[in-house]
């Protein structure tokens, strides 16, 4: 993927938003096994419904404030919207779909673009209705690839686009593609106490900046990120790695995403040194305040995964000198 922005064509406008919006509920969240997430407070989805045969609507909620998806400058935090989009084509697999719990999914793609003359905020109403359109892939007679490509409407505007592909494999195929069974095995095991809780800034900041390249820095008990034992590291962590490197890159400690995406070539352990290397994509104008970056994740010396964004950045703060 060379531009996370989506082109016209790639999400049509899709009618089915009134339809899904009289269908779905807001009352109470799904199951949580639907998104694969052991907090409640962690489950963004109400409700679902389906439209046809491989389009569907989803009620979401987001909250008003989170500990990682904290936003910028009162709008909501693009990866609100990277998490909802892993979670509904999770939810659509098992709901609809009918793939086993024990089934394993691995993220290989998603992109997202956010509308700008929407200028959602957080304190519009949280209630969003997404319609999906989804294609598939069988093996066997079994699922093995879910593409969705997802709208979202609040209060009937489109707010946000989005799209996923997930590749699902059998848990044995699964053991048999990750070469290093002691990632499976750390991941059944109990996590040790932490020694000192660290405070929300230090947990949420991902990166090690003590080099010119900075690298991961892997919490398996962050809250959100390790919600519940991972056998790898998440793709999410790896979205919030690659703005902050690109802001670190940038001079500034704050930016709101405007698009992202991401190609994961296979998961990354959790031991694995990973480094972000961040370069503006359109150099040659200088600093604007909207700027593109491409995103390296390299393992020693290989390229992982790589990720587009397109991020706004504060105006800068000119400080005026005293008057003699």
């Amino acid at each position: 993927m060379d531009q996370p922005i989506a082109q016209e064509d790639t999400f049509p406008e899709i009618p089915d938003v009134g339809r899904a919006a009289s269908s779905i509920s807001f009352e109470r969240t799904v199951d949580r096994r639907l998104v694969h997430r052991h907090s409640l407070s962690e489950v963004f989805l109400t409700d679902s419904t389906r439209l046809g045969r491989d389009r569907f609507g989803i009620g979401v909620q987001w909250p008003r404030w989170h500990l990682l998806y904290d936003g910028y400058a009162g709008y909501y935090d693009g990866h609100l919207v990277a998490e909802t989009i892993r979670q509904i084509s999770i939810c659509i697999a098992h709901r609809y779909l009918k793939v086993p719990f024990e089934q394993k999914f691995l993220l290989s793609e998603m992109s997202l673009e956010l509308v700008p003359e929407a200028g959602w905020r957080e304190t519009a109403s949280t209630n969003v209705v997404v319609v999906v359109s989804t294609e598939v892939r069988f093996r066997n007679g079994l699922l093995s690839r879910l593409d969705a490509a997802s709208a979202f409407y609040v209060g009937g505007e489109l707010v946000a686009r989005g799209s996923s592909v997930a590749q699902l494999v059998a848990p044995r195929v699964y053991r048999r593609l990750r070469r290093n069974a002691r990632s499976l095995r750390a991941a059944a095991e109990p996590r040790p106490a932490l020694p000192r809780v660290p405070s929300q800034p230090e947990r949420n900041t991902v990166l090690d900046d003590s080099s010119p390249v900075p690298f991961l820095v892997v919490d398996t008990h962050h809250p959100v990120f390790f919600d519940h034992p991972l056998d790898h590291v998440p793709g999410m962590l790896l979205f919030v790695a690659a703005q902050q490197a690109a802001q670190r890159a940038a001079g500034f400690d704050r930016s709101r995403i405007v698009a992202m995406g991401g190609t994961f070539e296979q998961p990354i352990e959790l031991w694995d040194p990973v480094r972000f290397l961040a370069v503006p994509t359109d150099a040659g104008q200088g600093r604007p305040r909207m700027q593109p970056w491409s995103v390296e994740v390299l393992v020693h010396s290989t390229v992982r995964a790589r990720i587009q964004l397109i991020l706004e950045f504060p105006d800068p703060v000119v400080t005026p000198f005293p008057e003699a």
